[in-house]
């Protein structure tokens, strides 16, 4: 069972149970002002970006507390230079978590973006799995790197202007969940991540505090996929 939820995700959050959730996956505002300029001239911007740092140490304490032991928070994270970088803040908080094992820092290797010197080619995905259990893993290849090649940074609909591929979600997905189990994603976007989960036969909680996203992330979900909310 699937459901989209427009609101505010650290308000949301505190309604969902302990430990109900079996992963979380997440692409929070970096605090970048960052944007997309639409075919009809309308910028576009992230809502939250002004209170980043703010949002996240908000929003891991809860997200510890609706994982399942052994689940895995996996969130991705910018690279950008600067005098406080959004990556080694999140890691570190993340990493002194009570609740929380770190697990690891992946590399998303993406094509080159904006800018010059040192134009970041690579993003990273920040993975820490709740205390009081294995970390859950289903990968049985054992060949499965810290760095992820092979996943473009072109996404379906170009229309938000920090959409994450759906291959993103559903690699981190395959690894850390089984069938019927759901993943979360608190800042849901265009709900690549819920497209993610219900292909593979997991549900999704998704939240969402823009309400056009909210509405695309539906479609997406509910109408494309043919997945009814509950």
């Amino acid at each position: 069972m699937s459901r989209i939820i427009c609101g505010d995700a650290l308000t949301e959050l505190r309604k969902l149970p302990d430990k109900s959730v079996d992963m979380i996956f997440t692409d929070p505002p970096y605090g970048i002002p960052i944007g997309r300029t639409l075919p009809n001239g309308e910028r576009v911007h992230v809502m939250g970006d002004d209170v980043a740092y703010e949002v996240f140490n908000t929003f891991l304490p809860e997200a510890a507390r609706v994982l399942r032991p052994g689940a895995c928070v996996c969130v991705c994270a910018c690279v950008g230079a600067g005098p406080d970088p959004v990556c080694a803040r999140w890691a570190v908080t993340m990493a002194a978590h009570s609740d929380l094992q770190f697990v690891q820092m992946v590399v998303w290797a993406k094509s080159l973006g904006l800018g010059w010197r040192y134009r970041s080619a690579h993003e990273m995905v920040l993975v820490a799995a709740k205390k009081g259990a294995r970390m859950r893993w289903y990968d049985t290849t054992r060949r499965v790197g810290s760095i992820l090649y092979g996943v473009s940074k072109v996404c379906a609909s170009g229309k938000h202007p920090t959409e994450k591929p759906v291959a993103l979600a559903a690699h981190f997905i395959g690894l850390h969940t089984q069938p019927g189990d759901t993943v979360l994603d608190p800042f849901c976007g265009f709900g690549s991540t819920g497209v993610a989960a219900v292909r593979a036969g997991r549900g999704f909680i998704g939240i969402e505090l823009h309400p056009p996203y909210a509405e695309e992330a539906k479609r997406r979900i509910y109408g494309t996929l043919g997945v009814g909310p509950c």
